[in-house]
């Protein structure tokens, strides 16, 4: 069980020609709804990941962890909200906009005990991830409701990634561990966001060990 985040900052948005669906369409739409963003400024969140994973000793020293993770990836920006009906714009919205893209993903890592005791643990670990965006959605802030829209994320997002971890054993079966590490996120065509401003990050992963 693992809860982890990114260490990242405001700034530009890079690729932001991405941006996807809700880019303005062209010229004589007669039915359509989109966002676009006003200026490249973006203020980012924190990424967040939760997850579940297994570790499977080969050696006395290596062995090999995978699993599951859940990743949200947010920021807000300025945009305006227009809408289309017949030919005619019925709605124009300049407004703030959170951006939300929600991810699952497999990881794979390749773990190295430097020093193995009963009470303490360190390691380095190195491996990729593989994630693919599940949910894109785009909430425009109105009243009295604010208006929601999604669109589908296209492709794979690759990342990989290095550090060193520590894991303090509290019982025979279970431990807990912190893992430092940086991680570089490949250019694969993915919605804007901060990993498409800052591909390489330092992220801090920390969570509980079951031996079985």
């Amino acid at each position: 069980l693992e809860f982890g985040g990114d260490v990242s900052g405001n700034g530009n948005a890079k690729g932001i020609g991405r941006f996807g669906g809700f880019k303005a369409p062209a010229m004589g739409v007669r039915n359509d709804t989109w966002i676009e963003q006003t200026g490249t400024e973006s203020s980012y969140a924190i990424p967040v990941t939760f997850g579940l994973g297994v570790k499977v000793a080969l050696t006395k020293r290596w062995s090999l962890g995978t699993g599951v993770n859940y990743t949200l990836l947010q920021r807000t920006f300025s945009g305006v909200y227009t809408k289309v009906q017949d030919g005619e714009t019925v709605t124009k919205l300049s407004s703030d906009v959170r951006n939300s893209i929600h991810y699952i993903g497999v990881p794979l890592n390749v773990y190295y005990d430097i020093v193995s005791g009963n009470h303490f643990r360190l390691y380095a670990y190195g491996g990729g991830t593989f994630e693919k965006g599940v949910k894109n959605s785009f909430r425009v802030k109105n009243a009295p409701e604010d208006i929601i829209l999604s669109e589908k994320v296209k492709g794979v997002q690759r990342s990989a990634g290095a550090g060193l971890g520590v894991e303090f054993v509290v019982s025979k079966r279970f431990g807990i561990y912190l893992d430092p590490g940086f991680r570089y996120y490949f250019d694969c065509d993915q919605p804007v966001s901060i990993r498409t401003q800052q591909p390489f990050t330092m992220n801090f992963e920390l969570g509980f060990r079951v031996d079985l």
